[in-house]
């Protein structure tokens, strides 16, 4: 827990909000954003489903190093994958 909290505080670090409330961050690599597996554990969603969510198209990553296809992720996509998770749970519920 306490190392989710750290990511958390890290990877807020610098975010603020516009008058509309969206959420706006710088988009440097080791600022606020994060390898998918510490995305990943930060928002408990599996690192497969996250590279699903790339193939598809749902969840892009901001960024990819040409060099090592490490994924970046940042906050700005929380809301995205928030309605992704949300569409998700809906259509289970839905076919049951």
């Amino acid at each position: 827990m306490c190392v989710i909290y750290h990511l958390t505080l890290k990877w807020l670090e610098g975010v603020s909000f516009n008058q509309n409330g969206e959420m706006a961050i710088a988009r440097r690599k080791g600022d606020n954003m994060l390898k998918i597996g510490e995305f990943s554990k930060l928002v408990q969603v599996s690192v497969p489903t996250l590279r699903y969510y790339d193939q598809v198209g749902l969840l892009k990553p901001v960024e990819v190093d040409r060099f090592t296809g490490y994924r970046y992720y940042s906050a700005s996509q929380l809301p995205r994958l928030n309605r992704i998770l949300a569409l998700k749970a809906s259509a289970s519920l839905w076919s049951r």
